[in-house]
C-alpha cells in the first residue's frame, strides 16, 4: 500500500511540475520561438494565444494571418502554421521572408517592406501575389502555375519568369528594371501595366483577351461607348491603314494603341461591335495580318 501511495504522489508531483513549466504539447509564445516582440504581441492578442501557448490543434486551425503595420522586422516562428492559406504582412520592416513551409498558401501580400528576394518555389497553390514597393531583384514564378494576379510594381526587378503562369489574368510590373518581358504563355491576360522599365519591344500577339494595357510605348484602354450595331467585318490583308480606320471608325475611338518593332506596326482596335481586333501593318501601312 505504501508503494502505491508513493507512486501516486510521484505522478502528481510530475504533473504539477509539467503544469508549472507549461504544456508539453504545442508551441510557447516566447522570445525563443518568436524573436520579434511585435509579432509576439500579435499572437498573444489572438484567440489562440491568450494562454501563451499555441496547441497543436490551434496551429492546424490557423489559415489566415494579418500583421499589416505591426512594425515587425522578423517573422521567424511563423513557419509552425503549416496550414496557412493567406498571409498579409504589408507595411512592416521585413528584409527576408521564409515561405518554404506553406504548401497551401493561396494569397500573399507583403507590400511596402525591405525584401530583396522572394522564394516562392514551394508555394504551388499561390493564386494572388502582391509584393510591390520592395527591393526585389528577380522573381522566379516557374512553379506558381495557379497565379492569376501579380502586383510587383516599384521594385528593382531585372528578370521575371511568368512563362508557366498560364492562368494569369492581371500583371502589374511597373517601375522596375526589366529589359524584356515574355507574356507569350499568358493567353488569359486581361490587364498589363509595365511602364517605367527598359523595354524596347513587347510582343502581345498571343494575348487576345488583353483589354487594358499600359507601357512606355503608350496606353490602350477599351472604349465600349461606340456603336453596338451589327458590323460587317471586311478588313482583309492588302487594305490600307486609312481604309481600316474608316471602316472601324478608329479616329473617333480612344480604344486604339499603336507601337512598332521597326518593321511591322501592331494596332489594337475595338470594332463597332465592341469586339477586340488585332491588325498588323507593314512598313507601307498596308494590312499584313488581321485577326
Amino acid at each position: 500500500m505504501k508503494r502505491i501511495v508513493s507512486t501516486i504522489i510521484g505522478v502528481i508531483s510530475i504533473c504539477l511540475m509539467l503544469s508549472a513549466c507549461g504544456s508539453p504539447e504545442g508551441v510557447k509564445i516566447n522570445a525563443e520561438n518568436f524573436p520579434d516582440e511585435n509579432f509576439r504581441e500579435y499572437l498573444l492578442a489572438s484567440n489562440y494565444g491568450k494562454d501563451r501557448v499555441i496547441t497543436d490543434e490551434e496551429i492546424l486551425d490557423v489559415t489566415n494571418i494579418d500583421v499589416e503595420e505591426y512594425g515587425i522586422t522578423d517573422l521567424s516562428g511563423i513557419e509552425v502554421f503549416v496550414n496557412l492559406k493567406k498571409l498579409e504582412c504589408d507595411d512592416n520592416q521585413l528584409s527576408q521572408l521564409d515561405l518554404t513551409h506553406f504548401k497551401n498558401l493561396e494569397s500573399l501580400s507583403c507590400n511596402h517592406n525591405q525584401l530583396t528576394e522572394l522564394n516562392l518555389k514551394a508555394n504551388v497553390a499561390l493564386s494572388k501575389l502582391e509584393c510591390n514597393d520592395n527591393k526585389i531583384e528577380n522573381l522566379d514564378l516557374t512553379n506558381n502555375v495557379n497565379l492569376t494576379y501579380i502586383d510587383c510594381n516599384d521594385n528593382q526587378i531585372s528578370s521575371i519568369n511568368i512563362t508557366a503562369c498560364s492562368a494569369l489574368k492581371y500583371l502589374f510590373c511597373a517601375n522596375n528594371s526589366l529589359t524584356e518581358l515574355d507574356v507569350s504563355g499568358n493567353t488569359k491576360l486581361k490587364e498589363l501595366v509595365c511602364t517605367g522599365n527598359n523595354l524596347n519591344y513587347l510582343d502581345t500577339t498571343a494575348n487576345t483577351e488583353l483589354s487594358s494595357f499600359s507601357s512606355d510605348f503608350g496606353e490602350f484602354y477599351p472604349d465600349y461607348s461606340t456603336s453596338s450595331e451589327e458590323h460587317d467585318d471586311t478588313v482583309k490583308e492588302g487594305m490600307s491603314r486609312s481604309q481600316v480606320e474608316n471602316l472601324w471608325g478608329a479616329p473617333v475611338q480612344t480604344s486604339v494603341k499603336v507601337f512598332s518593332d521597326g518593321t511591322l506596326t501592331y494596332c489594337w482596335y475595338y470594332d463597332a461591335n465592341g469586339t477586340y481586333r488585332w491588325v498588323i501593318y507593314n512598313s507601307n501601312n498596308i494590312v499584313a495580318s488581321v485577326f
